[in-house]
């Protein structure tokens, strides 16, 4: 075998463990960053304590008033870190932004559903009264 035919076939040989080492063109696959993670299990713990809510106030037939009112401002937090660190998730470089952009969806579609729950309240005391 010649020279040439040699670096050919150690070239090829090389070319093939380095496509096994990196994904796609010559990269290597990139995490998913870390604050995005946070921001996901901040929202999923947020849905929680909201589901936690609404079937405490369903069981007890709305007399949790302190308890509920609590549980709803832990969650309210929670869904405001869970943004805050999808935010600055998102500034991460070489990570996967898939995790900052659900966490993102999960916490802000949270703190729009308890906006209409409180503007709902405020309704329902208005036309009480």
């Amino acid at each position: 075998m010649s020279s040439r035919a040699k670096r050919k076939k150690e070239l090829a040989k090389k070319r093939k463990k380095m496509a096994k080492q990196n994904k796609k063109y010559g990269q290597a696959d990139f995490r998913h960053s870390g604050l995005g993670i946070k921001s996901c299990i901040l929202g999923v713990l947020a849905v929680a304590i909201l589901v936690a809510t609404v079937s405490l106030a369903y069981t007890t037939y709305g007399d949790t008033i302190a308890a509920a009112g609590g549980l709803a401002f832990v969650s309210i937090v929670l869904a405001i870190f869970g943004i805050r660190s999808a935010i600055i998730g998102f500034r991460e470089t070489d990570r996967k932004k898939r995790s900052c952009v659900i966490g993102l969806c999960i916490c802000s579609l949270l703190l729009i559903i308890y906006i209409f729950i409180f503007i709902g309240g405020v309704r329902m005391i208005l036309l009480n009264t």
